[in-house]
């Protein structure tokens, strides 16, 4: 795996986390530069592939380059060639900062090699609140693509704007086979936590709003034969395949619904807040579930029986319906539509309200016309279990699909 990370405001971190992750797992790390960069004390300054080769197989890490001035520059073509073909992960910091939390990049910018398989985009945080001239690499390009001034203070949206604009939008035309990510670095407050959660998975920061989620997890389980949500699939249980699943800053509140006390337990070590009840409908789960959300602007309806559920599909649900348009969005694939579903505030009360047995798909059936439907890559995200046969056709689907991608789990 190749990276070139990109933007401002922690990219020398992210670099150094990276690679001590890959270091634990026992993989060759080369770090390097396709520009300049601080150079640490056990760096080899060399363009020679056999050297880099010969200390990257006796100490599986290796930051390698040039001088430029007082920083390390970049290999030659050639020996960078020769070295990602005996590393397992090759991480390249590609851009510049100046060591300033946000930027935008100049026409040549960043520099991004071909044999590149992921573009990280990193953005600082600790910008918010600060002056465009203090906090700003580059401020004159800045202060134009946001249209501000000199004593403008940087705000959610314009970290944003500028890493769409002078990132993702970009890179994506010329890099489409590319995959790209955002990593927003903070300074671990709840609310820095929410702010990167939105920019990283593209929701709107003005418009998202806040967002909560509920996961459902009252089923009695009459057909599985007991608590399906405590039967294993892949090591875990469902009930913490779901907590997984849900798991970030992405929402502003999460909360479980549950008539179980060992999902309730499950959920306290996860410190997930947790509704126990005994009512006998699903109507009396969402209402339950819902008067904890009065202070959210949306909320996220999750199933906690479709365990190849994907994060990115819930960002993308969340993405679509921060965007506007439609109050209610759910997942789908084809023709076929499924969970989770997510609903605009002006139906919380309705949510409430619902007629005994029924839940959230009565709104849905009764509102069609505000209703968007928001695609799935892989139709078995949307499979749900609910029998022993159901689990174990699921365990074969994912060993099926840990074979096709070379055993990674």
């Amino acid at each position: 795996m190749i990276m070139a990370v990109v933007g401002s405001g922690g990219k020398t971190t992210l670099i150094k986390k990276y690679a001590e992750r890959y270091l634990r797992r026992g993989l060759k790390v080369l770090v390097n530069t396709s520009t300049h960069m601080a150079i640490e004390k056990d760096a080899l300054i060399t363009d020679d592939p056999g050297i880099i080769i010969k200390a990257l197989d006796e100490n599986h890490y290796v930051m390698a380059g040039g001088m430029d001035g007082e920083k390390l520059g970049s290999l030659s073509e050639n020996t960078y060639n020769k070295v990602c073909e005996h590393a397992d992960i090759v991480l390249t910091e590609a851009d510049g900062s100046n060591r300033k939390p946000v930027k935008f990049p100049a026409s040549y910018e960043p520099v991004i090699y071909d044999n590149v398989d992921r573009i990280i985009i990193v953005c600082g945080l600790h910008a918010l609140g600060r002056k465009v001239e203090e906090a700003a690499h580059r401020p004159e390009l800045v202060k134009n693509v946001l249209d501000i001034s000199d004593d403008t203070a940087i705000v959610p949206s314009h970290i944003q704007t500028l890493v769409k604009k002078g990132y993702v939008e970009p890179l994506k035309k010329k890099y489409p086979k590319k995959e790209i990510v955002i990593e927003p670095s903070h300074d671990g407050s709840a609310y820095q936590r929410h702010i990167a959660a939105l920019i990283k998975a593209d929701i709107n920061v003005e418009t998202g709003g806040k967002i909560g989620c509920i996961l459902m997890a009252s089923g009695l389980g009459k057909r599985f034969g007991s608590n399906k949500l405590l039967a294993k699939f892949r090591e875990k249980t469902m009930m913490e395949t779901a907590l997984d699943i849900t798991d970030g800053d992405i929402f502003a509140r999460r909360i479980v619904v549950t008539r179980s006390r060992e999902v309730e337990d499950i959920c306290r070590k996860f410190n997930v807040d947790v509704i126990f009840h005994q009512l006998p409908g699903r109507n009396d789960a969402v209402a339950l579930g819902i008067k904890e959300m009065a202070d959210m602007d949306a909320c996220l309806f999750c199933p906690c029986d479709q365990p190849f559920l994907r994060r990115e599909s819930i960002g993308n649900l969340m993405r679509i319906f921060s965007g506007g348009g439609t109050g209610i969005c759910r997942l789908s694939y084809g023709k076929e539509a499924g969970a989770p579903i997510l609903f605009a505030k002006r139906y919380f009360s309705q949510l409430a309200d619902l007629p005994p047995k029924t839940g959230g798909s009565y709104l849905v059936e009764k509102y069609k016309n505000d209703v968007s439907l928001v695609k799935v890559k892989d139709k078995i995200e949307l499979y749900d279990i609910d029998t022993h046969e159901d689990l174990i056709r699921a365990e074969k689907a994912a060993e099926s699909r840990c074979s096709a991608d070379g055993g990674a789990g």
